[in-house]
C-alpha cells in the first residue's frame, strides 16, 4: 500500500483492536497499542501477497468474526486479544517465498528450523515487536509466557503443510458442537478457528 493508505490501515487496525480491548487485556495504554500496530506495519515487506495489506485483511476478518459471533462472551477477552495479535503477526517479514523453496535452497532459516521455518520467523519477529513496543511490559512472567505460547501455536497452525490435518480436526470439533464454556483446550480450538478465517480472508 501507498504511505497514506498504510497510515489509514494502521488507524483502522488500532481502532478495532481497541474495540476488543486488546490494550486493556495487556494492561497498556492506547499509545502503546498504536505503537505496536505501527511497528507491525513497518515489519511487513513490500512483496506481492504477504504484505501489510494482507495482514490487515486477515486481522480485520478475525475482528469481524469476533464481533459478529460475540466471541468475547464465548471465549473471553484475553483469548480474543491473542487471536488479534497472532493475526497481525502471522506473516511478519515474509520474504514472499515458500517453506519448500527455503528448504530446497538451503536458506539459513530452513537450517535453523527443521519444520515451519517461516512461521517460526514470524513468531520470533512478533515477540520482538511486542517487547520493543512495550505491549508486554506490564504482564506477569506467567501471563507473558502464556501469550507467547498461545501466539506460537496459532501462527504455527497457519503453515500450509499443517492445513489438511488442522481442518480435519476443525471439522470434527464443528460436528461435535463444542461448548466453549466447558472447552479446556480453548487455544487449540482458536488455532483451527484462526486458520479457517485466514483461508476465508
Amino acid at each position: 500500500p501507498q504511505p497514506e493508505r498504510k497510515q489509514f490501515l494502521i488507524c483502522c487496525m488500532t481502532c478495532f483492536m481497541e474495540d476488543v480491548n486488546v490494550h486493556k487485556e495487556l494492561n497498556v495504554g492506547f499509545d502503546t497499542l498504536r505503537s505496536f500496530v505501527t511497528e507491525v506495519c513497518k515489519n511487513y515487506q513490500d512483496v506481492s501477497y504477504h504484505n501489510f495489506h494482507h495482514c490487515f485483511a486477515v486481522t480485520h476478518m478475525v475482528y469481524v468474526v469476533i464481533y459478529n459471533c460475540k466471541m468475547v462472551e464465548r471465549i473471553g477477552g484475553w483469548n480474543c486479544a491473542v487471536l488479534l495479535i497472532a493475526a497481525a503477526c502471522h506473516d511478519l517479514d515474509h520474504p514472499g517465498l515458500s517453506n519448500s523453496f527455503l528448504k530446497l535452497s538451503a536458506d539459513p532459516l530452513a537450517q535453523e528450523f527443521e519444520h515451519s521455518p517461516l512461521e517460526h520467523h514470524h513468531i520470533r519477529r512478533g515477540r520482538a515487536i511486542l517487547e520493543q513496543s512495550g505491549m508486554v511490559e506490564n504482564l506477569t512472567p506467567s501471563r507473558r509466557a502464556q501469550l507467547y505460547r498461545d501466539m506460537e501455536e496459532l501462527i504455527l497452525a497457519t503453515d500450509l503443510a499443517n492445513h489438511s490435518p488442522t481442518m480435519e480436526t476443525f471439522k470434527k470439533i464443528s460436528l461435535d458442537k463444542v461448548d466453549y464454556d466447558k472447552q479446556e483446550d480453548t487455544i487449540g480450538v482458536n488455532a483451527r478457528f484462526l486458520v479457517l478465517v485466514f483461508f476465508l480472508a
